[in-house]
């Protein structure tokens, strides 16, 4: 609001002319020539002087109008502040549909607690296209999984994840004719390479990252599967799973999602989680936030250069991670065949 706004409005307040001259450390005849030109603005006549000063129907209108464009002001500030603070802004961010399913909800309620005013957009694509997007500003935020190095983007690790073989006990016996001693091998040790090369199996799509890794291990041990489907859709993989009807390649990420299902179901019927017979680390999927470059700081809080609401989104999605790999861990651990 200009100044004679602000002085129209000191007059409602104060109930006079010689009051709000006052108030304002003004003279009466300087309060009253703001008025005036404020009356010749409008083409209006704001006031009645007689018998007492009154607003008149233009006069209330602008005075509505006013307090309406200061409570507007005054948000604005706010929420400038807010921003200069980092309380306020939006997230888009890149993920994986199965991966945000699982582990978005599970701190999302929490974040909003601490800001309220932050929005979250999550889009799912292919990972060349995410990177496309992160570089011209469309993404905020992408959850890599081996994303190659690009060299203007920044990365944060978060954790890594491995690949395992998922199928129910049931599926196992019919299928690949096991029994208890080997189902009790398998899931001690790794299920055999023959094992997997002869049931069929649902594979992520060609161009995933997991697709890869997988299709080398099945190229290094001749081996080829009847592929049922390919999804990138993780909790389909599981669905079918749980119908007996295929054996699945999933990260340590979907485990604690096995765990949930296997309450569910009775013994026989439940999913056992086994490793590959092939060389973990060429199993390894790095997780990773992916930033725009320049984002990151040096030093030991790399976050600390991000408004709050992004670094703070970023920490709880990290320690939501490793909370996932360690259920993972504890479950693989005490996993009955």
């Amino acid at each position: 609001m200009d100044r004679s706004q602000e002085l129209f409005l000191s007059v409602i307040r104060e109930g006079s002319f010689t009051k709000a001259a006052a108030a304002e450390y003004m003279s009466q005849q300087a309060v009253s020539e703001h008025i005036r030109n404020l009356e010749e603005h409008y083409g209006v006549r704001l006031f009645t002087r007689k018998p007492k000063l009154a607003l008149t129907e233009e006069g209330e209108i602008l005075r509505q109008a006013l307090l309406q464009i200061r409570n507007k002001e005054q948000d604005v500030r706010l929420r400038f502040e807010q921003l200069s603070r980092g309380v306020v802004g939006s997230i888009n961010l890149g993920m994986n549909s199965s991966r945000s399913t699982y582990l978005i909800p599970q701190f999302f309620t929490a974040y909003k607690q601490k800001f309220p005013h932050v929005s979250l957009s999550i889009y799912s694509d292919d990972t060349v296209h995410m990177i496309e997007k992160l570089k011209h500003g469309t993404l905020d935020i992408m959850f890599g999984i081996s994303a190659a190095f690009v060299p203007d983007l920044d990365y944060l690790h978060l954790i890594d994840d491995t690949i395992y073989f998922v199928a129910t006990r049931r599926f196992l016996r019919e299928r690949a004719g096991a029994d208890d001693d080997s189902l009790a091998a398998w899931t001690a040790e790794a299920v055999p390479a023959e094992v997997v090369g002869a049931v069929p199996v649902t594979m992520n799509t060609k161009q995933s990252t997991l697709s890869g890794l997988v299709t080398c291990f099945l190229d290094e041990n001749r081996l080829a599967p009847e592929v049922a489907l390919r999804t990138s859709n993780f909790h389909t993989h599981l669905e079918m799973c749980r119908a007996h009807q295929v054996g699945a390649f999933l990260p340590t990420c979907m485990i604690p999602t096995v765990i949930a299902l296997n309450q569910a179901c009775p013994p026989q019927e439940r999913m056992l989680v086994m490793k590959l017979p092939f060389d973990q680390n060429r199993l390894r999927l790095r997780v990773d936030c992916v930033l725009p470059g320049g984002s990151l700081a040096g030093g030991d809080d790399p976050l600390a250069a991000l408004p709050l609401f992004k670094a703070t989104f970023i920490r709880m999605l990290r320690q939501t991670c490793l909370s996932c790999r360690k259920q993972a861990d504890q479950f693989l651990a005490g996993q009955q065949p």
